[in-house]
């Protein structure tokens, strides 16, 4: 495993997806995630101030503050809190 991917668990920096998307339809979307996820976090583009939550008030909002304040940000927190964030917004209505 490449030490720049050890947070994830099924992107391994992969140009494409090695799942199988009928098989192994969870570890398929799930690559995703993580491709897409590191695709931005290591863009030189990349602005963390942007991953805030639109709404202040909104619960999460001060762990993602917490967070981003950090120099340098923790990849891999950032990464369980964002994470968690799209679940919840796929997942909880």
């Amino acid at each position: 495993m490449n030490e720049s991917y050890i947070i994830y668990k099924f992107f391994d920096g992969e140009a494409s997806n090695p799942f199988d998307h009928e098989k192994q339809n969870a570890a398929h979307m799930f690559w995703d995630y993580e491709r897409f996820f590191d695709e931005l976090f290591t863009s030189p583009d990349f602005l963390s101030a942007s991953w805030l939550p639109a709404e202040g008030s909104r619960p999460g909002a001060l762990e993602w503050q917490r967070i981003i304040a950090k120099k340098p940000i923790d990849k891999a927190e950032f990464f369980k809190l964002w994470l968690y964030e799209l679940l919840m917004d796929h997942l909880v209505d």
